[in-house]
């Protein structure tokens, strides 16, 4: 899977409608029937767990400073709603 893509510095105030946009335009997931894909290196979308999601959305900023914002309740949050975004590209 693609690592490292979201080139952004900590903002001092964290706004999660911004966060989620970032994640979301990274254009390496998808939705499929409530199911999320993620594009894996080798150019395939397999569908992923939840918790595997997570762990991905977290390895997408470069900066490892976001951590501490991405903890497995944010992540919950924004994993249902990257489910049942309509904007949200389809597989």
């Amino acid at each position: 899977m693609q690592k490292n893509i979201i080139k952004k510095e900590v903002p001092e105030k964290i706004d999660r409608a911004e966060v989620y946009r970032l994640i979301k335009d990274t254009e390496v997931i998808c939705v499929d029937n409530m199911k999320l894909r993620i594009q894996d290196e080798d150019g395939t979308w397999p569908v992923v767990s939840n918790s595997t999601a997570g762990i991905y959305i977290r390895n997408l900023f470069v900066d490892k400073e976001w951590q501490p914002y991405l903890n497995a309740s944010v992540m919950n949050g924004f994993i249902q709603t990257l489910k049942t975004d309509p904007d949200l590209q389809k597989c």
